[in-house]
């Protein structure tokens, strides 16, 4: 097996990378680069040069469906002998659909994306858990959380991304020092459900909760700050604007999103709670920042 191994290994040097969708996509893009090129793998910018091309896919909406299809179907053309991987959320609800693009096209889930750089030949080193740099850009993200399992009748998610992971408290903070010192000025700490981050830490003494872990951040050295994306209205709680309003470190910046300001239409979709606990706690987010 381990021959075996070796030989792939040999065949794939120069690996092409397609990111579609999220920030928390992006983010394990990057951390699969990070994977494959301390084995040996050469990230390449043109599919046309790659032995092998790796698309991690988005699927919130048909279109992403679609675009994720098309793009396959142009690697398949641009380069006849790479091996084309499809990993993400796209190809873990509908494989099949990929499959038949064409049989060179391998499908490989969220659930497997983990140990998907050993599915195509590499051995990777132990001591990779994150990143040190995040491409060429000044801003870093940083997933800490990924799973979802939201009654939403509208979304997909739910079913593509449903195992819930927390990264280590002292990962977190390892990986944001080492992006620092790197010179990413700003870290966007990022997730599925981010808001429902809960974090061990590997001492053992107990859980850490996104304010918690915000906390321990901001302690870190380093000129820098941080900012949070995505979060739900209900997991906005008063002490973490009260945190952001005490700390220059944390960007003063939410995304919370809304999709109706209709109640009855708020219930119709599996959203759980109401227009009128949106409003309050956005007037708190409002007084306080």
């Amino acid at each position: 097996m381990a021959n075996q191994t070796s030989q792939i290994k040999n065949q794939i040097s120069k690996i092409y990378f397609r990111t579609f969708g999220c920030k928390a996509n992006q983010y394990d893009t990057e951390l699969l680069r990070a994977r494959l090129q301390s084995s040996g793998g050469l990230p390449v910018n043109e599919p046309a040069e790659a032995d092998l091309c790796v698309v991690n896919s988005c699927s919130v909406t048909a279109m992403a469906d679609k675009e994720c299809r098309q793009f396959v179907r142009h690697l398949l053309r641009k380069n006849k002998k790479a091996r084309i991987v499809v990993t993400g959320c796209y190809a873990s609800h509908a494989a099949q659909e990929l499959q038949r693009l064409s049989s060179r096209v391998e499908v490989y889930s969220n659930n497997e994306k983990d140990k998907l750089p050993a599915c195509v030949g590499f051995e990777i080193k132990p001591d990779v858990f994150g990143l040190t740099r995040f491409s060429t850009r000044a801003r870093a993200f940083v997933k800490i959380q990924d799973g979802c399992q939201a009654p939403c009748r509208y979304c997909i998610i739910p079913k593509v991304r449903r195992t819930f992971w927390n990264k280590p408290v002292e990962h977190a903070c390892q990986e944001i020092e080492s992006l620092v010192k790197e010179g990413h000025g700003e870290i966007v700490l990022t997730g599925i459900r981010l808001g429902l981050y809960q974090g061990t830490s590997l001492s053992g003494r107990g859980q850490v909760n996104l304010t918690g872990l915000l906390r321990k951040i901001i302690e870190l050295p380093g000129h820098f700050r941080v900012r949070l994306s995505s979060l739900e209205i209900t997991e906005v709680s008063a002490r973490l604007v009260e945190l952001m309003a005490a700390s220059d470190k944390i960007c003063r910046h939410l995304h919370i999103p809304l999709q109706s300001a209709d109640d009855t239409v708020l219930q119709e979709m599996g959203r759980w709670y109401s227009f009128s606990d949106y409003a309050k706690k956005i007037c708190l987010v409002q007084e306080k920042l």
